[in-house]
């Protein structure tokens, strides 16, 4: 039986080293560092940005920021497509297949030449916005309820770094400015938006949303 299986075999290892060698190489990233990170509401997120001009952010910060484990558990079933930070049955309706593609994990080599997947940067908020839409149906759990707060948060600091931004780009403003700048802005933002959180719930709550 294990002669008649040999071609079989054969035939799928040939297939999946084609694949391989047919894909497109990965892109190298041309700045950011481990040791420079965007923290977001006492999350270290690790992003870098690529040499076709793509932000993204590491795969495990991506779903740190979200609350998800680091770990993927690739499980059969009507979600087996959509990448690990879209698998929450609440966010179904609520996922279009522009996210789920702008969701695909990317693979890149930082610029000290170690592989890595991250996603593209855009994404983090778009998952907010899913949240935000599932929370105003009345489709989240009661435990689900205080990460589209965190969610809204997340979204209202990004839009106002955004504006930020933008005028200090349209002023010139970018070239003087501290290189955190625009981090600690929304960093002070989003720590004064979680204050009047900080005793609605129990410490266990935060140390899983950052775990």
């Amino acid at each position: 039986p294990s002669k008649v299986n040999e071609p079989r075999a054969h035939y799928a290892a040939k297939k999946a080293a084609d694949t391989r060698w047919s894909s497109p190489p990965p892109l190298t990233a041309i700045s950011g560092s481990p040791d420079r990170l965007l923290v977001i509401g006492g999350v270290e997120i690790e992003c870098y940005v690529l040499e076709d001009d793509t932000r993204v952010i590491t795969q495990g910060s991506m779903l740190t920021a979200l609350g998800r484990s680091r770990r993927i558990n690739k499980k059969p079933g009507d979600d087996a497509d959509l990448p690990p930070v879209l698998r929450v049955q609440a966010l179904r309706p609520f996922i279009s297949s522009e996210l789920i593609e702008n969701a695909r994990p990317i693979s890149f080599v930082t610029p000290f030449g170690l592989r890595a997947n991250g996603y593209r940067a855009q994404v983090l908020p778009q998952i907010c916005e899913a949240w935000l839409n599932a929370r105003a149906n009345n489709d989240l759990l009661p435990s689900q309820k205080p990460i589209a707060q965190a969610a809204e948060i997340i979204v209202r600091g990004l839009a106002s770094v955004g504006i930020i931004a933008l005028i200090d780009e349209a002023t010139g403003y970018q070239e003087l400015r501290t290189q955190d700048a625009l981090a600690r802005i929304l960093e002070a933002f989003v720590a004064k938006e979680l204050q009047p959180w900080v005793k609605t719930f129990p410490n266990d709550f935060y140390r899983e949303l950052f775990r």
